[in-house]
């Protein structure tokens, strides 16, 4: 069963123009996902409980007409399938009239708690949401990313622990500010790219020090974002996913 939750964008969440950057649009369906399952007892306080916990492995975001500073926003998500390990959700921000704005999916996977190993989705939460069809970005979970091209450009930043998560890490949407930091000036402004693919790969924590690479990716930019396990997360701006 899908889920709806309202948003209005305050001054945090805009870019140049007075429009809603992506990293806000991320942030409004990520905590759709969360009241969604806050309603069946594993949202965040619930899967504490159980010792376990949600963490996002990546984002996609699909943006078709850019929402601006004071808008109702309605962001719809619902489960599209869950196997033994992931759970992959999607969902749908709009406007007036229910104008679809733009869309997103997420895949997601269960830790453990007391010791972060990825544990199989528990059948009962499973149960819980049973799989609807996705949108546009229903095959999103088949595309890999090929491997960049050679660095044209670097950047070492210490992580503070304001921008980690409950587990720890860094969160998931601060990589995005630490890849659009890296983006040139001709870029425009990196927040408002309308096409946005993000992968996880392992956790950085507050006093890591990671090092961004910024190199083309199908005739645009993309940021791999290295820390002391290797490779951490990548984000690509800009191409088609």
């Amino acid at each position: 069963m899908s889920f709806t939750a309202a948003f209005r964008p305050g001054m945090e969440d805009l870019g140049a123009g007075m429009l809603v950057k992506n990293r806000s649009l991320l942030r409004f369906c990520e905590d759709t996902a969360g009241f969604h399952t806050d309603t069946e007892g594993v949202g965040l306080k619930g899967m504490e409980e159980r010792g376990l916990a949600w963490v996002l492995l990546g984002w996609d975001l699909a943006v078709y007409e850019r929402p601006a500073y004071g808008m109702e926003l309605m962001v719809e998500t619902r489960v599209r399938e869950t196997n033994r390990v992931n759970t992959w959700r999607d969902f749908f921000i709009r406007g007036a009239g229910g104008r679809l704005l733009a869309e997103a999916a997420s895949r997601w996977i269960v830790v453990r708690n007391s010791d972060h190993t990825v544990v199989p989705v528990p059948e009962d939460i499973a149960r819980l949401f049973p799989p609807e069809p996705g949108g546009s970005l229903a095959g999103w979970r088949a595309r890999r990313l090929e491997e960049p091209d050679p660095a044209e450009g670097e950047m070492l930043s210490e992580i503070r622990r304001g921008r980690t998560d409950t587990l720890g890490h860094l969160h998931n949407l601060e990589y995005l500010t630490l890849a659009e930091d890296l983006l040139p000036e001709e870029a425009g402004d990196p927040a408002l790219i309308g096409i946005l693919t993000v992968r996880f790969k392992s956790e950085v924590r507050a006093g890591d020090t990671v090092r961004c690479l910024l190199s083309s990716f199908r005739g645009s930019r993309r940021v791999d974002v290295m820390g002391p396990k290797g490779l951490s997360a990548t984000v690509c701006f800009g191409k088609e996913i």
